[in-house]
């Protein structure tokens, strides 16, 4: 059997809740796309940035980056992090260890890769250094982890107004965080293995109790949750969990019926169950509405869900990418290698021994050649 990328449906339910577990992500899909975004390309190795029309806009010489959030980008040069404006001008230096994308006016950063703090856009470190771990501002607050290890919440002042007794957290959504009882770090990584998942309110009281072997947050009253399984070797996945979405009073709305699952996104949530017809046990991906009902039959071998109201699909597993509207119509044909999902208008691409982005009408703005070496998941977050 075929396996999923795994790390890429991590990155598609990071992009629709606006959260990775306790590091700064998108907030979501916006109704509006942001005035002049800018896209990543590789030349040469290197970093740079092109607009909408496949123009560079900044010069490819970083090494790494994060999205650009309220206007500034964390751009990475020969290991260390600052930010940068959308003309490409340095507005905070390249000094810290690590760092994230601004969210709420602040950004967690780190000068010696140990202790974390936030910074403005001024680049006053507002928050000093002190946490294992900090999470994106929601709602007024962020997720941290404090010495000890345990997860809370602080305020813009750095104030923990949730108590850190937590073993794992997620930021803030329509008033609701998931959090965790009984996780353990996996080594090595930033990943949490086994425990529980519940939802709190913004006084800390649990209001959904832990229950679900993996939680995602609150998007328009609907919360993605697995049910049962156990946690896979590679920490990513759940063996033999089925995915469900609960409502703000921890009942079922859609049942824990379905393989896999990624958060509702422009109205629909694509989902995953065994194919009948399939000897070798595949399973094929449809869409839901928020009633459960099918809004596109599950006919389709992989898919990250819709953004910008096209959403990329195979017909297997191993297939040629193509492009489906809301409808199930398809739009453009399946004729791409690998197809990441439209953000600002653009998706990014690859076509034999072509690589970069096509428009909505599938053709391309800007290409290069493709060596081999995959996007980063964060092209789903710019």
């Amino acid at each position: 059997m075929k396996r999923l990328c795994l790390p890429l449906l991590v990155a598609a339910c990071v992009y629709c809740t606006g959260y990775a577990n306790n590091r700064p992500a998108s907030t979501g899909p916006a109704s509006t796309q942001p005035a002049n975004p800018r896209f990543p390309i590789r030349q040469g190795g290197k970093i740079g940035f092109i607009d909408r029309l496949g123009k560079i806009v900044i010069p490819c010489e970083y090494d790494g980056w994060l999205p650009f959030r309220e206007g500034l980008a964390c751009v990475q040069k020969a290991g260390k992090y600052g930010y940068i404006d959308k003309a490409g001008k340095v507005v905070i230096g390249l000094k810290f260890a690590d760092a994230g994308p601004f969210f709420g006016g602040l950004a967690p950063v780190t000068l010696d890769g140990k202790t974390w703090g936030y910074v403005d856009k001024q680049g006053k470190m507002t928050i000093p250094t002190q946490f294992r771990e900090a999470g994106a501002f929601s709602e007024g607050v962020a997720p941290v982890r404090v010495k000890d290890g345990k997860y809370g919440y602080i305020n813009k002042k750095g104030r923990l107004t949730v108590k850190a007794m937590f073993d794992g957290a997620w930021p803030f959504r329509n008033g609701m965080a998931a959090v965790n009882i009984g996780a353990r770090p996996k080594e090595g990584t930033h990943l949490l293995v086994g425990g529980k998942w519940g939802f709190i309110d913004k006084g800390g009281t649990m209001v959904i109790k832990p229950q679900f072997s993996r939680a995602v947050g609150f998007i328009d009253g609907l919360a993605l949750v697995a049910a049962g399984g156990k946690p896979s070797e590679d920490g990513f996945g759940i063996k033999g969990a089925k995915w469900g979405f609960i409502d703000k009073t921890g009942d079922y709305v859609i049942a824990p019926a379905y393989e896999l699952a990624l958060p509702f996104c422009d109205g629909l949530a694509a989902v995953s169950v065994k194919d009948e017809d399939d000897p070798d046990g595949e399973t094929k991906w449809g869409f839901l509405d928020k009633q459960g009902k099918w809004a596109i039959s599950p006919k389709y071998g992989f898919t990250l869900g819709f953004f910008d109201g096209l959403a990329a699909v195979n017909e297997a597993l191993g297939g040629k990418y193509g492009f489906i509207d809301r409808t199930g119509r398809l739009v453009i044909e399946h004729q791409f290698d690998t197809a990441y999902p439209f953000v600002n208008g653009l998706s990014l691409v690859t076509k034999d021994d072509k690589e970069g982005y096509i428009n909505k009408q599938g053709k391309f703005v800007r290409s290069w050649e493709y060596t081999g070496t995959g996007p980063s998941i964060w092209i789903l977050l710019r």
